[in-house]
């Protein structure tokens, strides 16, 4: 996200996102468990976090 325009998004706000949306339940189509046993999350969380951002508006820019 911080690439994207939003340089004061951190993994802090990641992991408080990800916990308010309960974005690693598997029904959620976020992520899954990868072939390390990693969590690997699609495109679909990178789009929701980008819209996070833009709606949160100046906080992370």
């Amino acid at each position: 996200m911080q690439a994207a325009g939003f340089p004061k998004f951190r993994m802090h706000d990641h992991t408080q996102l990800w916990k308010q949306l309960d974005a690693k339940n598997p029904g959620k189509g976020s992520g899954c468990i990868g072939d390390y046993g990693n969590w690997v999350w699609f495109d679909r969380w990178i789009d929701q976090m980008r819209q996070h951002c833009e709606a949160e508006g100046e906080k992370f820019r």
